[in-house]
């Protein structure tokens, strides 16, 4: 595979803060060996993620704290063109809508699902706002299409 995988803890999943448990993400060196030839084991992640869990609003913040880290990484690796986010609902969620500049963006996020952000100029920076997402939540490759939506207002119905 030419291309490694470059673990991010900013992408990782999002855990509330009233769960009894916070698993943190594996590093590199732990997932290596399991992955043969597929981790970048040089890779150094540029955004924590809390031991403690984090609030809804916290994990906005880390999203777009994610983004922009990100961002400023790849302005010093010009041949990068693309980049493939793998994460859990939620932090997409939160990832969609800190590119987009729109903390109320509606993101699908179906098992599986697949959004595309492009910058809306060649001018812009890439900081959060400077994105167009031109797929939300596709999953037309998948046999039975969308599967498992999960949103933030589910999470707020299942607490009342």
């Amino acid at each position: 595979m030419a291309v490694k995988i470059c673990p991010e803890t900013g992408v990782g999943e999002w855990f509330d803060r009233e769960r009894a448990t916070h698993p943190v993400p594996a590093p590199a060196s732990q997932l290596s060996p399991l992955f043969p030839e597929l981790i970048d084991e040089s890779y150094k992640p540029i955004t924590p993620v809390s031991k403690d869990g984090e609030t809804v609003e916290e994990l906005h913040q880390r999203a777009i704290e994610c983004v922009t880290n990100l961002i400023n990484e790849l302005k010093n690796e010009p041949e990068i063109k693309t980049v493939l986010l793998v994460t859990h609902a939620a932090t997409k969620i939160a990832l969609g809508r800190a590119l987009l500049g729109d903390p109320n963006a509606e993101i699908r996020t179906g098992t599986c699902s697949v959004d595309k952000y492009v910058l809306s100029s060649d001018d812009k920076s890439g900081a959060p706002g400077d994105w167009t997402q031109q797929m939300n939540g596709y999953a037309d490759f998948l046999t039975k299409g969308e599967e498992m939506h999960w949103s933030f207002g589910m999470l707020l119905q299942s607490k009342l």
